[in-house]
């Protein structure tokens, strides 16, 4: 994963702590995860006072989900939690500036482009982390607490050998790209033959299009993506109409992988984004909760 993101709560002036974030990448930065939020979601955004952010961010609201089985089509609408009865699917640069933006407001302190190489320890208990700086100057931060939220490749795990557990082999590979001209008004599911598509509205006009197929196939889409991609949306033809007629405007990305990490290391929690048991399309945060830490997530 491209990016470390790492809090440390010791001082702030509102409730006598202080958070740094340190994150590898110099904001904003593209990543393929956590796209499209549902209401449960916007509605935590609404409490943390972003909802407004989301909307002035140019991405539609979307209140209506429809499922093509390709004999028939369900549609749906999200459930409304509280007030917010509307899901938005934003992309991960928009999303991370207004986040990263808040979490200055609210007093804490960040550094991008900061990238950590180890954990700090003192009588077998995490205290800090040691890393670079964008000039590549050295530099270590300790700390009562450390949450590592580091990605699926996490340099936290790693250091102090997080056992997995739930691991399971990889089902599936994902790619996804951006298109212009392509009209969505809802989050579009297409399951088809062991693929599954998804495609939703975006910021600045633009839309989303996110292929899942096999394992088996993710050689072949390594080796040809484009080939491999519309020939997977070609298995909807109600989506495929429409991307003929419109335009790709930014590079395929995608990845796989599958596991659940865990750590008993006492000052240090891990929030981590994994993939759910087979069979599952969707993503899940594991919620750990470590001594001297209490929620990662």
């Amino acid at each position: 994963d491209h990016r470390d993101l790492h809090s440390f709560p010791t001082r702030r002036s509102s409730d006598l702590h202080r958070v740094l974030l340190l994150d590898r990448a110099v904001l904003p930065n593209q990543r393929s995860s956590s796209y499209f939020i549902h209401p449960p979601g916007i509605r935590w955004l609404q409490e943390w006072g972003l909802l407004e952010a989301i909307v002035a961010s140019n991405a539609p609201p979307i209140s209506t989900y429809i499922a093509d089985f390709g004999s028939f089509c369900l549609t749906g609408y999200p459930r409304a939690i509280g007030t917010v009865s509307e899901s938005y699917c934003l992309r991960r640069e928009c999303l991370d500036r207004i986040l990263a933006a808040a979490a200055v407001q609210a007093g804490a302190e960040l550094r991008e482009g900061f990238l950590v190489n180890e954990l700090l320890f003192e009588d077998a208990r995490v205290t800090g982390v040691r890393g670079h700086t964008p000039s590549g100057t050295a530099a270590s931060e300790r700390a009562r607490i450390v949450i590592g939220a580091d990605g699926m490749h996490s340099i936290v795990a790693r250091q102090v050998q997080a056992p997995e557990y739930n691991l399971v082999e990889p089902l599936t590979c994902n790619y996804y790209t951006y298109w212009s001209g392509l009209k969505l008004s809802a989050l579009e599911l297409y399951p088809r033959n062991g693929h599954f598509m998804i495609a939703a509205p975006t910021n600045d006009g633009l839309a989303l299009i996110h292929v899942l197929a096999p394992r088996s196939e993710f050689a072949r889409f390594r080796q040809d993506v484009e080939r491999c991609f519309l020939g997977a949306v070609r298995l909807a033809p109600r989506l495929e109409q429409r991307v003929r007629q419109a335009q790709r405007v930014e590079p395929y990305l995608g990845r796989h992988a599958q596991f659940f990490p865990e750590t008993l290391w006492p000052g240090l929690g891990l929030a981590q984004r994994c993939r759910l048991p087979p069979r599952s399309h969707y993503h899940a945060s594991s919620e750990r909760c470590f001594p001297g830490c209490g929620s990662a997530w």
